[in-house]
């Protein structure tokens, strides 16, 4: 199975690695006398009798983690168990490979050519069963030529010198984050990729060496902890997110923390590289980590007997899909790239785990906002607005591996401009949830009001975003010309009309479009004010107000802090 496009085009050469998603299968054990692909999911019954408790936490997460979920009131489950030492063991001993544990499905991957002794694992009372890992296709790169990026000019009101990266940053409005003190710091960010291939080298991260910015490494590819090898896929969006070389590029959170995983395995596509993002981000939260950015995207295999369909496109089938609505339940923000497979016509929607419900799917434009043609649409299958956000994907400058600048082209670069200044806004917010920081991102895009299946809510306006959540209440504008919106959450809502209104229908709707409170047809009588004494409890976050008037239908996003 595979990993996304990894368009990258650098300097004179765009890359579109097309990686394709195919499945572990329910393997009957009967007449198998030789296995061509040798990974197997094992998947056990419990996690009984494990040495691991609930009242010893830190035995099993770091103390950032335990803190993270102490400051949001997250429960500390089973689910956060290692898988059980004495299963893995069982199965060790029966002369199989440990590849990997996956503790959030209960799981390990495991290698064997050996049918008697697969046999033998399946036969084991604590073993729930075993998938096979499948081969998918690849289809060949496609190389496009590309002039090389050219230096934007820095202002003098930046406190940063973002030289070549400026109009990528400025675009997002993130300048003013930077400016006021935040960039990063404190924050946590998990980069899973296919490689940092020389990224321990590059001179444009000379600062998170010497200040100690790299707090973890994971090879879940070649196994260990050293990562500059394989693709430089992964250098390049590091680039975005942590450069910090002052006139020549400065990256959306050049002073967070970091985290580098190797997640794939660019010589070949498998579902076991979907199973190695799992671990990554159940690796990140173990550790502490804020915010997960993956410029990775499963798609489809090109065998009709291991094709996911559309109708899996739920946020619940893909293995990669629930593990990052798991990530998210465990107080982090999970970033992830649309993919590009916007123009084809077989499958033009985001891939895994971009469908997930609680992650932020980005989006590809140009330079000007508008939708990069390759940019995967939505929706989903059970209708949920996708890609979230957008940002540029068409021309990102990128730092190359050989310290020479150059422009790539994909969501995976879009992904990291979003995932630094997200990173950059809950340092600046951090007694938030993640969800609150995620609604007040998606309620600062430009088609916020107007959202659709091309650029979902838009483009990110992070300086709008502040901006409310630093409010103490609930503001509201004068607007089209509607006088005044004025609601006392938790009691009742006025609302002040134009003179020239002679009905009235209320709607409010959260963030993902469902109504919460509704109220039709009301008559207006002088002096044109309505209280709604039925108002319901809502808990804190982001709303949309639809009031139609009988002549205008006005729209007014607020918020309740």
């Amino acid at each position: 199975m595979t990993g996304e496009l990894l368009c990258s085009l650098i300097n004179f050469h765009k890359m579109r690695v097309v990686k394709l998603l195919v499945f572990f299968l329910l393997i009957s054990l009967e007449g198998i006398s030789q296995i061509s692909f040798d990974y197997y999911l094992v998947e056990f019954t419990d996690k009984n009798d494990s040495p691991f408790s609930l009242d010893q936490p830190e035995a099993y997460l770091s103390e950032r983690a335990i803190a993270r979920r102490t400051k949001f009131g997250i429960d500390i489950t089973e689910q956060d168990f290692p898988v059980n030492p004495q299963y893995v063991q069982a199965v060790k001993e029966i002369g199989v490979k440990i590849v990997q544990p996956c503790k959030w499905f209960n799981s390990i991957v495991i290698k064997t050519s050996d049918s008697d002794k697969l046999a033998q694992v399946m036969a084991l009372p604590f073993v729930k069963k075993v998938l096979r890992n499948e081969e998918g296709a690849k289809k060949p790169e496609e190389l496009i030529i590309s002039k090389p990026a050219q230096q934007s000019p820095s202002r003098d009101y930046n406190s940063l010198d973002y030289g070549a990266a400026f109009s990528q940053i400025a675009m997002l409005k993130g300048i003013g984050l930077h400016n006021d003190g935040f960039q990063g710091q404190g924050i946590s960010i998990a980069v899973l990729d296919g490689g940092f291939s020389k990224a321990n080298l590059m001179t444009v991260f000379d600062s998170l060496r010497a200040n100690n910015q790299i707090k973890g490494t994971l090879n879940l590819v070649g196994g260990g902890t050293y990562v500059y090898q394989g693709h430089v896929h992964g250098s390049y969006v590091l680039s975005i997110l942590a450069a910090n070389l002052p006139g020549i590029m400065v990256g959306t959170a050049p002073k967070a923390d970091y985290y580098l995983i190797r997640t794939e395995d660019t010589n070949g596509e498998s579902l076991l590289e979907e199973y190695n993002w799992v671990t990554g981000a159940a690796y990140a939260d173990s550790a502490g980590v804020d915010i997960i950015s993956s410029s990775l995207s499963y798609l489809l295999s090109s065998d009709p007997n291991t094709d996911l369909t559309y109708e899996q496109l739920d946020g619940k089938t893909a293995p990669a899909s629930i593990a990052a609505d798991i990530a998210t339940s465990k107080g982090m923000i999970v970033v992830v790239s649309a993919g590009n497979n916007g123009e084809n016509a077989n499958w033009p929607w985001v891939g895994f785990p971009g469908d997930a419900d609680s992650v932020l799917t980005v989006g590809a434009t140009d330079a000007h906002g508008i939708r990069s043609p390759f940019s995967s649409i939505g929706p989903t299958y059970d209708g949920r607005t996708k890609p979230d956000v957008m940002a540029r994907g068409e021309g990102t400058v990128v730092m190359q591996s050989d310290n020479i600048l150059g422009s790539g082209d994909g969501t995976s670069f879009s992904a990291p401009l979003i995932a630094g200044l997200t990173a950059c806004l809950w340092q600046a917010n951090p007694e938030l949830r993640n969800t609150e920081i995620l609604s007040a991102i998606k309620m600062s895009s430009t088609q916020f009001d107007n959202p659709n299946q091309l650029m979902g809510y838009g483009v990110p306006d992070f300086s709008s975003a502040m901006a409310m959540l630093s409010s103490k209440g609930l503001a509201a504008n004068e607007e089209n010309g509607l006088k005044q919106i004025s609601f006392v959450f938790k009691k009742l809502g006025a609302i002040q009309l134009p003179a020239s209104a002679s009905f009235l229908d209320i709607m409010l709707f959260d963030l993902n479009g469902n109504p919460v409170y509704e109220k039709t047809g009301l008559e207006l009588t002088s002096p044109k004010e309505i209280e709604l004494k039925d108002f319901p409890e809502l808990p804190n976050g982001f709303y949309l107000l639809k009031i139609n008037s009988g002549a205008q239908i006005f729209t007014k996003k607020i918020i309740k802090l």
